[in-house]
């Protein structure tokens, strides 16, 4: 297991923070505020919004308790 616990609730508040300050009616101004404020490379960005639009909060939340559990921490796609 990860030697720190995640803490879900963080990541949330800095998210929440960053797409206030922005027009998150547009997906290409998601991306753009996650590779500037977020510090995620455009591929990253792009995958993370998809991710989230494609699977949601359900199915994420539980693959991440999976990814956790078999201790991967940054996956195949090496984003």
């Amino acid at each position: 297991m990860y030697q720190e616990a995640i803490r879900l609730d963080h990541a949330i508040e800095e998210y929440c923070s960053i797409l206030a300050q922005h027009n998150v009616g547009d997906p290409g101004a998601i991306e753009a505020c996650l590779e500037t404020d977020a510090e995620w490379t455009p591929e990253g960005a792009t995958h993370l919004l998809r991710l989230a639009r494609d699977y949601g909060a359900f199915i994420l939340r539980h693959a991440c308790a999976l990814a956790v559990a078999l201790d991967i921490e940054d996956g195949s796609l090496g984003l």
